[in-house]
């Protein structure tokens, strides 16, 4: 029986939500946010997360490569 590889988020959530316990600096989100998008790169569930987030509208996070910014952006030039 052949396993199906999870999504790298599931491994590390904090790299696409941020940390729980700290605050961190613009600088230290937008250097996160680029490592999450990374790693949504290359992520076989990349458009089953985008479909998601575009429906679920989240408030923050790296969804499908892009921040809940990006994706409310994204969302109005597609709808």
């Amino acid at each position: 029986m052949q396993e199906t590889a999870l999504p790298e988020c599931v491994y590390d959530p904090e790299l696409h939500t941020g940390p729980i316990d700290t605050i961190e600096s613009a600088d230290q989100r937008a250097a996160r946010e680029d490592v999450a998008r990374d790693v949504c790169a290359t992520c076989p569930a990349l458009r089953l997360c985008e479909l998601y987030a575009l429906r679920v509208r989240p408030a923050s996070g790296v969804w499908a490569g892009r921040t809940a910014a990006e994706l409310a952006v994204y969302r109005a030039e597609v709808a």
